[in-house]
This record gives structure tokens, C-alpha cells and sequence, in this order.
């Protein structure tokens, strides 16, 4: 385990191979710098190597955190609670108890608990199954969602990627009982579930077979599990008392680095996206952007 796990470092690696991410970066995070104004370093303990922190990076349980000269810190633990940090201040994190906090500090009103990682991000593979048929394009990774993806029960969109000479789809979805949910035929890359037709925390399988000129030329299956309603909760009750509604793009960038965690690439890429549009001078939140999508797109 990594003694950080950066939201904007690791991002261009981790969603590369996401989504692994909510396994090997923040399944054990403490707490995450919301915001930083100079400098500030961590280290693990007994380990004297400080490594320099930027803002929205994810600190591990034990992490010791030391604010520079003239510099501000505002950390959020992963129970909610915040503090600000004021120069030379240094914060011991702990997981099960109260940081050890040293120095200048203030206490921020608590905001709800941080959604944890889902489980079935770290657990399953990010791939999807694809045929080639009579020479046909596979349909593979483009599929989305996809195995340790997760999507919003009532907003889910299947996406894929078009195949050369494909005049038509078919788009199935299926639950674990093999009940057909959806049976439809179209021109277009994406196809929009109607909502009720899924529920929260379930998992499902789809299917979309291209045809041309009424032959089928290739196939392509994925896995779709949809986020709990305990999770969507914490993530609602999270982002509206982290104030989500008032666009702020640090605030949107942080929302990201959580849906990430819960599987929600898509949302995670949106967020990233308006961050961007607000802040287009910030090249890590470009970079980020770039990397979610690629992750969402299968590129």
C-alpha cells in the first residue's frame, strides 16, 4: 500500500486499470485533503521520508501530516469530520479514533461520512466479454457499464462503441434469474433504461449484437451491478452538505475522487468536466478528465 494515493496523481494509472482503484488507493484512506493553500507533506510513521501533499489527495490510516510555513490545510476525515490547519500544525491519522492534531487548528463544522469504496469495484474485473462473428469488429471494452462499474439505478445508459458497417443494434438486459428487462433495436451507440426498470444494488448482464444488412457481424456482453441505496444515500447527503450545489470546482473535482470510489465513472467524468469548465488553467484536473473518460470509453 502506498503511503498516498493522490486523486489527481494516480489518476492517469488507476483508471487505466480501473477499477482497481477503490482497492489499491482509498479503501483504507483516513481522511482527504479538501484544500491547500502553500505547501504540506506526509509521512508514514516510523518512516522519516516526507512526500510532498497537493490538494484532494487521499491519506492513509497512520499518515503523519505537517502544514508548511505560511500554509493552510483543510482536511476531511473519512467520519466527516473537518479541521483547519494553520502553519507548522501536524495531525497524526487515526481510523477508528481522533486525529492527533498539534499546533494551529480549528474545527469546521461535520459533514456527513465519506462514502466508502463499493466492494464490488475492488472485487471484479473491469472487462467485458466480446465475439467476433463472421469477421466482424468485437465489441469489447467500449461496453458501459461494465464489470466493477457501477451505475445509478434510475439513470442508466448503455454505451458502447460503433461497429464499422453496422446498420443496426440489439440491445438486451437481463437480471441473475435470466429475465429479459429490455429487448430493443436500434441505430444509436446508447440506450437509455427507462426508470423502475432496474433496481438499487442488484446485478444485471447485457448484451448488444451488430448487424448488417440483417446478418449479425459481431457481440459484444457486459456485467452491470447498480449502486445501493444505502450508498446513494451517504453520496446525496455527502454532496449536499459539502455544498455540490453551488458548482464550486473544487468541491465538483472532490465529488469525483468519491464517485470514483463508489464505481460511478460517468458521474465522476461529468464532475471532472465542470470542474474543468470552470478552472480550464488547471492541467491536473485536465489530465484527470482525460483519464475518466478514457476509463468510461475503454480507449
Amino acid at each position: 500500500m502506498r503511503m498516498l494515493d493522490p486523486t489527481i496523481r494516480w489518476m492517469a494509472m488507476a483508471l487505466a486499470l480501473a477499477p482497481n482503484y477503490a482497492a489499491d488507493c482509498c479503501k483504507n484512506s483516513a481522511a482527504v485533503v479538501f484544500s491547500l493553500s502553500g505547501s504540506a507533506t506526509v509521512r508514514l510513521p516510523g518512516n522519516p521520508t516526507k512526500v510532498a501533499v497537493s490538494g484532494l489527495d487521499w491519506l492513509s490510516d497512520g499518515a503523519t501530516l505537517e502544514v508548511g510555513t505560511g500554509s493552510r490545510v483543510v482536511l476531511i476525515l473519512s467520519n466527516g469530520r473537518r479541521f483547519e490547519l494553520g502553519q507548522g500544525a501536524k495531525a497524526t491519522l487515526m481510523a477508528n479514533a481522533a486525529p492527533k492534531i498539534t499546533g494551529v487548528v480549528r474545527e469546521l463544522p461535520a459533514l456527513p461520512p465519506i462514502p466508502k469504496p463499493v466492494a464490488v469495484v475492488a472485487d471484479s474485473a473491469p472487462t467485458s466479454g466480446a465475439v467476433r462473428v463472421r469477421g466482424g469488429e468485437a465489441i469489447s471494452d467500449s461496453l458501459y457499464p461494465r464489470a466493477g462499474m457501477v451505475a445509478l439505478p434510475d439513470k442508466v445508459s448503455l454505451r458502447f462503441k460503433a461497429v464499422p458497417n453496422a446498420t443496426s443494434y440489439r440491445v438486451t438486459l437481463e437480471n441473475d434469474g435470466g429475465d429479459i428487462l429490455l429487448n430493443v433495436t436500434t441505430e444509436s451507440t446508447e440506450v437509455a433504461v427507462p426508470a423502475g426498470t432496474i433496481a438499487a444494488g442488484e446485478h444485471y448482464s447485457w448484451r448488444v449484437r451488430a448487424f448488417s444488412s440483417g446478418s449479425e457481424i459481431a457481440v459484444g456482453t457486459a456485467e452491470l451491478t447498480t449502486l445501493s441505496a444505502w450508498n446513494a444515500l451517504q453520496r446525496a447527503e455527502f454532496a449536499s452538505a459539502l455544498g455540490a450545489a453551488d458548482n464550486d470546482p473544487a468541491t465538483l473535482a472532490l465529488l469525483a475522487g468519491v464517485d470514483l470510489r463508489l464505481g460511478l465513472v460517468a458521474e465522476a467524468c461529468s464532475e471532472f468536466g465542470a470542474a474543468v469548465k470552470q478552472r480550464p488553467d488547471h492541467a491536473a484536473w485536465q489530465r484527470a478528465l482525460a483519464a475518466c473518460e478514457s476509463s468510461r470509453n475503454g480507449r
